[in-house]
């Protein structure tokens, strides 16, 4: 008994060590248990994907994030998550004293405490609408539809259909769809056409997900997208402008698109409010978090001169060249020596560091609402 109760009582130390290094006060995680939220559902792309992407295509070994240096700061191997570390989902489960989520391709993996559905390069848009609007596949077609078909078969599995103390994540989705528009040389209108089609099926998906019992939700907002490496790197390939940056070196038009979804999305979350009385749905602004990092950069311990700068890469103003994407094997890549000072890994997706400091915000401003 008395092993016992010591193993017990490291576990709960080294809890309380994690919750304190990762900037989730551990007032917080004993209030927040008082949510009885047990449960948690994820949606999206791989902001969120815990490794459904690399179970959906095992064969493909050339997916960058199934290769080192995925995962080197935490996990010390890659896990399926584009990162070096943790993503928001990881901490927000912490915080809420809840295991880690597995995605759900992973074969016999345990969804006791939730289940993630999110998968790397998914998009809002079904192939078939993509494919009306002159878009092909890049990476996957798993996109909100399937997530959500997937969801309602793990639905059908539980013994409880009841979904009181669960919380639902939709997103952050929708990049994937502009990103890949923009790759294939789509203008900045027919990009911004594509944007309400995006909100108006995030807003289905999550009105399907409330009628099938639902009550607590969380939508995040898209990053504002022209403060990525990658997008400032077309931009430079493409003929640079020094009129197209704001006075933190983003692109303007980028964001524009970012802020106009943001807008919508918004919007699309007060109807459902006005329509689901009941349920608490909840934005979660991941923009505004963003650049919070881009102008306290220097406060919150990252690099300023390479605020904009992939961690993780292959040369050039921003340490990106989608030829030569981080991870991806026989391609010679730079890894910077500290991932905790840079606010983007791989040019595309945030370093740990990042995600702890945007999944604080979220933690303090949205968690004492899902009461």
């Amino acid at each position: 008994m008395a092993i016992t109760k010591r193993y017990s009582m490291t576990i709960v130390s080294v809890l309380v060590i994690l919750a304190s290094l990762y900037f989730i006060p551990c007032d917080a995680l004993r209030r927040h248990h008082k949510h009885k939220i047990n449960t948690i559902y994820q949606f999206g792309d791989s902001l969120s994907d815990t490794g459904n992407l690399i179970h959906e295509k095992p064969t493909e070994a050339n997916l960058p994030i199934a290769h080192y240096p995925y995962g080197e700061t935490f996990f010390r191997k890659p896990t399926g998550r584009s990162c070096d570390g943790r993503l928001i989902i990881d901490y927000l489960a912490l915080a809420l004293g809840l295991p880690l989520l597995n995605p759900y391709l992973a074969k016999n993996a345990s969804f006791k405490s939730g289940v993630n559905f999110a998968v790397s390069g998914a998009t809002a848009l079904n192939a078939s609408v993509l494919s009306d609007n002159g878009l092909l596949e890049f990476y996957t077609n798993s996109s909100l539809d399937v997530q959500l078909e997937w969801f309602k078969s793990h639905l059908q599995s539980l013994a409880s259909k009841r979904l009181d103390n669960a919380l639902f994540i939709v997103g952050e989705i929708g990049g994937n769809d502009y990103s890949f528009a923009s790759i294939l040389g789509k203008t900045l209108k027919e990009i911004t056409e594509l944007v309400p089609q995006v909100i108006l099926k995030t807003k289905e998906i999550v009105g399907k997900l409330i009628e099938q019992g639902a009550t607590r939700v969380i939508v995040p907002g898209i990053f504002p997208i022209g403060c990525t490496p990658s997008d400032l790197t077309q931009s430079i390939n493409n003929g640079d402008d020094k009129s197209a940056y704001d006075e933190y070196g983003c692109l303007i038009a980028g964001n524009k698109i970012a802020d106009y979804h943001n807008v919508l999305l918004q919007q699309a979350l007060a109807e459902l409010r006005a329509t689901y009385l009941h349920a608490v749905i909840l934005y979660a602004d991941y923009y505004t978090s963003f650049f919070n990092l881009i102008k306290n950069a220097d406060r919150l311990g990252f690099e300023k001169v390479n605020v904009l700068k992939a961690c993780c890469g292959t040369g050039g103003a921003y340490n990106f060249d989608s030829l030569q994407f981080c991870g991806t094997e026989g391609i010679p890549f730079n890894v910077c020596s500290n991932p905790n000072v840079r606010v983007s890994w791989d040019g595309i997706h945030l370093t740990q560091k990042a995600y702890s400091l945007i999944a604080k915000s979220l933690i303090r401003d949205l968690f004492p609402k899902l009461m």
